[in-house]
């Protein structure tokens, strides 16, 4: 094995990390509440996004997409477009941190576990879900 990249930019300690399934991207979660997408060619930062009010302590990539979800100690997951950077969907239904998730390996569904002690089942469906205007 070779060292190929040393990849800085965070603030503080990066909690989390994952690797698109084309192996493009790579998405960083850190205690400074941004998340990095980076280059994996040349290690670059694509954007620098601050997406959460407290620490990520999870990023998972849905397999096949550019698609990033994000779990984060403000009781959230959230859905980022990592092509377009944009926030697609909030799961906001904890009450208390969200420590982590996995994503089902064709990408259909994610479970997110929280310190409120639930376990929670997110299937993807053919229904259309409106983000509500703010």
């Amino acid at each position: 094995m070779k060292l190929l990249l040393n990849l800085y930019g965070h603030k503080l300690p990066v909690l989390s990390f994952d690797i698109s399934s084309d192996g493009n991207l790579l998405a960083t979660g850190s205690a400074d509440k941004n998340l990095k997408i980076w280059g994996m060619q040349f290690g670059d930062i694509h954007k620098s996004m601050f997406i959460h009010t407290d620490s990520i302590t999870c990023v998972r990539f849905i397999k096949d997409t550019h698609y990033v979800l994000t779990a984060s100690k403000d009781k959230e997951v959230k859905m980022i477009d990592c092509d377009t950077y944009e926030e697609v969907f909030v799961f906001d239904t904890f009450f208390a941190e969200v420590w982590s998730v996995a994503v089902s390996s064709i990408g259909d569904y994610f479970v997110a576990v929280s310190a409120d002690r639930g376990i929670r089942v997110w299937r993807q469906t053919s229904e259309q879900a409106f983000i509500s205007d703010e």
